[in-house]
């Protein structure tokens, strides 16, 4: 019944979206980049998945709390992805008592965190920039389509 209606006037207001050219090129370019921004995540998490792995087993005796299991490292490591307060309740943590720290460790963390959160990053980045350009070129040749058949119809 009436959730019915208030469905039905949300999608009035997507047609609306549609007249809007600006909005229309933004919709256009996240709907061509879905395969592509899909695949760069399948590879993120294809090496979280490594990493959980290895962290499995280099770290689970120490630190059976973040890396005991597979589900649990795996967890850890897209927190670590994230930045969500990794430092802090991560690798804190794993400093010796005195301060000092596995050279192991922070080549772990260091070279997880330059693969997933800085380069993979930038790599949909770029993927959503290039489809929105796209996109846009597009758009100016469908414009200028339309210019010249109203000029070609004037004459």
């Amino acid at each position: 019944g009436v959730s019915t209606l208030r469905l039905m006037r949300a999608f009035r207001v997507m047609r609306l979206f549609g007249r809007l050219k600006s909005l229309r090129q933004i919709i256009n370019s996240l709907t061509a980049s879905v395969y592509p921004v899909a695949n760069a995540f399948f590879i993120m998490l294809l090496i979280t998945s490594i990493y959980a792995i290895l962290s499995v087993n280099f770290f689970a005796e120490q630190f059976p709390t973040t890396f005991g299991r597979f589900s649990v490292a795996l967890f850890t490591m897209f927190q670590v992805c994230t930045g969500d307060a990794w430092a802090s309740e991560i690798a804190r943590p794993m400093f010796g008592p005195d301060g000092t720290m596995d050279p192991g460790v922070a080549i772990f963390f260091v070279s997880f965190i330059v693969m997933v959160g800085w380069t993979l990053l930038q790599v949909v980045v770029a993927v959503l920039l290039d489809n929105f350009t796209a996109a846009a070129e597009k758009e100016k040749e469908k414009d200028a389509l339309e210019r010249r058949k109203l000029l070609s119809q004037r004459q």
